[in-house]
């Protein structure tokens, strides 16, 4: 994130490397005291505003304030209150937050660096469920079913891991003559790390 094209500094909120996050969790947050000063302010000229309402709405009653001025000071209120608004999102987006339930890996920032956009902080793995990609070649492309069972190995993992088809490209590769298809399998105790080199059977016909 930047302010005015001036990247912010980290106040890390990260967990430990390794750790577990949950769906939600804080991760990271960026310095925002000039955005906490930007939202007291606007907060202020809010009441003042509201304050303000107050009368003029009693004054019209009683008949001594005009529509006119009614009008101007409930678009003043409105003014303000959008200010706010756009302060507290802009706070909101010095928070970056877990996605999905996962591990968090190595840190790539230290608290007081400063980043922007590009800037890499930490990587987030989900690993209690992995996805599998492997091409079928194109003459076999017609027998893959989803639902159907593959079973695969990776290396320094002694045994083998079962999956399942469940989504594939509806089209051959034009370069490699394949098709691409995808399984999903469950890691519940995080053998497997995506990344890895897998070397899949499928089973086709019996």
């Amino acid at each position: 994130a930047q302010a005015n094209g001036v990247p912010w500094a980290v106040a890390l909120e990260q967990p430990e490397e390794g750790g577990r996050v949950a769906k939600g969790d804080l991760l990271v947050k960026l310095n925002d005291n000039d955005l906490r000063a930007t939202l007291a302010r606007a907060s202020s000229r809010r009441e003042l505003a509201l304050r303000r309402k107050r009368r003029i709405e009693q004054l019209f009653k009683d008949g001594i304030a005009n529509e006119e001025e009614l009008d101007t000071v409930l678009n003043d209120v409105a003014v303000q209150e959008a200010d706010v608004a756009l302060t507290q999102a802009q706070i909101a987006m010095t928070e970056i937050r877990a996605p999905f339930d996962g591990v968090v890996g190595l840190r790539f920032v230290s608290e007081g660096a400063f980043v922007n956009a590009s800037s890499r902080v930490a990587t987030l793995q989900r690993l209690d469920r992995l996805k599998v990609d492997f091409p079928v070649p194109e003459r076999l492309a017609g027998r893959v079913r989803k639902g159907s069972p593959v079973t695969f190995s990776v290396a320094g993992v002694a045994s083998r891991t079962t999956g399942s088809i469940y989504a594939f490209d509806p089209r051959i590769d034009s370069t490699t003559r394949t098709l691409l298809v995808r399984a999903v399998c469950p890691n519940p105790e995080g053998r497997l790390l995506p990344g890895a080199f897998a070397s899949v059977e499928i089973t086709l016909a019996e």
